[in-house]
């Protein structure tokens, strides 16, 4: 997970796909870490999102 955390954290600018119910939903990010041994991002202001 090392390698895929370091190539995010390269690229500054990342995009993640998700749905809201029937609705796609792309968001631009940046921030990624690593949490409880997963690729993580946040999707609202308090909410992790898992990328992993």
């Amino acid at each position: 997970m090392k390698r895929e955390l370091e190539f995010l954290r390269e690229c500054k600018t990342f995009y993640i796909a998700t749905t809201d119910g029937d609705q796609p939903r792309v968001l631009p990010t940046g921030a990624v870490f690593e949490y409880e041994g997963k690729l993580s991002s946040f999707k609202e202001k308090d909410e992790i999102l898992s990328l992993y």
